[in-house]
């Protein structure tokens, strides 16, 4: 006789839980980058640039819950497959304003510097899904609400992102 409902898959949170580990090591390694650099950085300058930062993210926050609205909601697609798009969508986004009015770069090569903001953006999109899969798997709450899960696991890489960004685009 079989069971109703879904069973537990405990290899999942295996993966999520080695998939958070490693984006851990990565987060330490930023900041410890972060602080090598410190004794460089003009504080004024760089409050400026978060709070810019978390302006254009905040766009760029909007975009991804509401491409994640549609997809999981309105469509029915999983949350973590409906994170890829909306993910995509606030990175071409956030692309302009992040390099013309948050750290006020003007690349030579735009498409160089697009391929170097994507991979920081993916890197930090895969801490994201990281923290977010493993609150929607393990946490029943933020399966109920995954839109909660996603600003918790966006708050938790928005200095990730941020201190990547700010040590790569700035303008030296």
């Amino acid at each position: 006789m079989r069971r109703s409902g879904k069973r537990f898959n405990f290899g999942r949170l295996q993966d999520f839980s080695n998939s958070f580990k490693q984006c851990n090591t990565i987060f330490l390694f930023s900041v410890k980058l972060y602080i090598m650099k410190i004794s460089e950085i003009d504080i004024k300058k760089s409050a400026r640039q978060f709070f810019r930062f978390c302006l254009v993210g905040g766009i760029g926050f909007i975009v991804d819950a509401g491409v994640l609205s549609l997809l999981h909601y309105g469509v029915g697609v999983s949350p973590i497959l409906a994170r890829l798009p909306s993910a995509s969508c606030s990175v071409v986004t956030t692309w302009f304003f992040d390099m013309y009015f948050t750290f006020g770069r003007q690349p030579t090569s735009k498409k160089r510097a697009f391929m170097l903001y994507t991979l920081v953006k993916g890197t930090g999109f895969f801490l994201n899904l990281a923290i977010y899969g493993y609150l929607i798997q393990t946490i029943p709450f933020f399966a109920a609400y995954v839109l909660l899960a996603l600003v918790v696991s966006t708050g938790i890489v928005l200095i990730f992102n941020f201190t990547l960004s700010a040590l790569i685009f700035t303008k030296t």
